[in-house]
């Protein structure tokens, strides 16, 4: 029998962050693909104090019509009320209309909420595996997360969560 080698890759740090994430002038830019808690332990690492801003990339067009989006500003929001994060603002304009795009970060964190998607998961999660009172979620959630949510948004979450997954069930 012929033993034959498994071609594999090595994975590397560059390879992974080669343009999702670049450090300039203590500004970290995020591509939106990048998962928040990555951002969150390079903000860590980094251990100095950077402004964080999602962008969608430099060679952005209007969607239907192709013509060039160039940067405009920056949208503030606070993720997990602790987290100040810019989105980037592009603009198009001429002299018939102006055009805005925001960079999406909807599936890290929705609009109009202030918890990343998986701390809203997370009551939930502690739920299938045993009872746990709101309060020692909201505790677990401060370790794990650095997050502070009060007994009452867990609650919240827990309801949601729980009546989102019943919807599911009923349509299958």
């Amino acid at each position: 029998m012929i033993r034959q080698k498994i071609p594999h890759n090595n994975v590397y740090a560059e390879n992974i962050f080669k343009g999702n994430v670049n450090l300039e002038n203590d500004i970290l830019w995020v591509k939106p693909d990048v998962p928040f808690f990555l951002t969150r332990e390079i903000l860590n690492f980094l251990n100095t104090e950077v402004k964080v801003i999602y962008w969608d990339g430099e060679d952005l067009a209007r969607p239907k019509f192709g013509n060039k989006l160039d940067k405009n500003s920056y949208n503030k929001r606070l993720i997990n009320k602790n987290d100040l994060i810019h989105t980037q603002k592009y603009k198009y304009s001429n002299k018939r209309c102006d055009y805005y795009q925001i960079t999406n970060i909807d599936h890290i964190v929705p609009k109009h909420y202030n918890y990343e998607i998986k701390i809203r998961n997370e009551p939930y999660t502690h739920a299938l595996i045993g009872y746990n009172s709101f309060e020692k979620i909201s505790e677990q959630i401060m370790n794990n997360f650095n997050a502070k949510s009060s007994r009452q948004t867990i609650l919240k979450f827990h309801r949601k969560t729980d009546s989102n997954l019943k919807i599911r069930k009923k349509r299958s």
